[in-house]
């Protein structure tokens, strides 16, 4: 043995984006949630690329990914609602044409629905993909890291033991294997999977699988639900009153106090005949949307997602002894060979759908 590399500072930066990343996602998760909606949460964890790969000798282990065709779908949504507006379709409208309204206040329900799409398409585009730009990030960092502690701690391959290596010239070319040995080495790696449990169970137990999608409303429910909040929720028959109270916090109710808007001529709003009987009608609608949200919001996010973070906080704490870790250089074409390939996976990624060995714009948004 005649060198040492001392490993406590990569265990630590693991310890570090492990705890950044799991935070980054239970406040960006929170945050869509509390400002959007849940249906945005959901569209976000429906279906999502680079989600498993290996984490130490878990080889099935889980990170959130980056959601698959989230865009494309808000997008056909939009599509489709603007549609049912052209068409006097949506719920909102079929509800009020039972109102025997006239011709101008169906006008004027129509142009405030079309107007209101458009600036909510914009709100929900930008808000969706600044959660996936932010996971993405905290992914990518996180998942370096564990790249180079697998590597350390796992056999290569074909029982010739442990290896960690650089590129003799910084520019790539040749290579120099350092052959790890030693019972610290056993220490890394014993320490390493420990700490990275605590990330795959939040992650596998509390993230990707609390979020089933099933809200109600479809378009309609995605881009009005977050501005359709009106205080008078507050006399409507609920269960989940503090959840309630806490939402009316944070969306908006411009949607509900533009569509119950009175114009004795009808034309900027309705009558004050329509809008007796519609509002009614419009509350049915919105109670549907505001008891779905208030509903999961104490076991999705107070219980499970909150909840699910706590223990990983308390035991995933940073290392405070050294861990230098002997090794000899090892010139065997073999050997330098496996330090070769995982400088270059280091380097250029791996085309595939794990979260190992990416570059940022690997983890692309489909």
């Amino acid at each position: 043995m005649d060198y040492t590399i001392n490993y406590k500072n990569l265990l630590n930066t693991f310890v570090d984006e492990s705890k950044a990343y799991s935070l980054d996602v239970k406040n960006r998760l929170h945050d869509l949630f509390l400002y959007h909606s849940m249906g945005a949460v959901e569209e976000i964890m429906f279906t999502r690329n680079f989600s498993s790969g290996i984490l130490g000798t878990t080889k099935n282990a889980q990170l959130v990914g980056v959601p698959r065709e989230v865009i494309t779908r808000i997008t056909d949504y939009y599509t489709t609602l603007k549609s049912s507006i052209s068409a006097e379709t949506t719920t909102i409208q079929t509800e009020l044409n039972t109102c025997s309204p006239s011709v101008f206040e169906k006008v004027y329900v129509k142009n405030l629905l079309y107007n209101t799409l458009e600036t909510q398409l914009n709100n929900t585009m930008t808000q969706v993909i600044k959660v996936v730009n932010s996971l993405r990030e905290s992914q990518k960092k996180v998942a370096t890291t564990v790249d180079k502690l697998n590597f350390i701690t796992t056999d290569g391959g074909q029982d010739i033991g442990y290896f960690d290596g650089q590129y003799i010239n910084p520019n790539g070319g040749r290579v120099v294997a350092f052959q790890l040995t030693g019972n610290t080495l056993n220490n890394v790696r014993t320490n390493y999977n420990i700490s990275n449990t605590y990330l795959n169970t939040f992650i596998t137990n509390h993230v990707n699988s609390g979020f089933t999608k099933n809200y109600p409303g479809s378009g309609e429910y995605i881009f009005f639900s977050p501005i359709i909040y009106t205080n008078e929720a507050n006399h409507f028959t609920f269960s989940n009153k503090t959840e309630l109270d806490k939402l009316l916090k944070y969306r908006k109710s411009t949607l509900y106090t533009d569509l119950t808007n009175i114009d004795p001529l009808g034309i900027t709003g309705l009558t004050s005949v329509t809008e007796q009987v519609f509002k009614g009608k419009l509350n049915n609608i919105v109670k549907v949307w505001i008891n779905y949200d208030t509903g999961l919001m104490t076991s999705r996010f107070t219980s499970n997602l909150d909840g699910g973070y706590k223990p990983l906080d308390g035991a995933l704490n940073r290392y405070y002894v050294e861990y230098n870790v002997g090794y000899s250089i090892n010139t065997g074409v073999t050997e330098e060979n496996i330090v070769r390939v995982n400088l270059i996976n280091k380097n250029i990624g791996i085309s595939d759908n794990k979260f190992n060995y990416k570059l940022l714009n690997q983890l692309y948004i489909s």
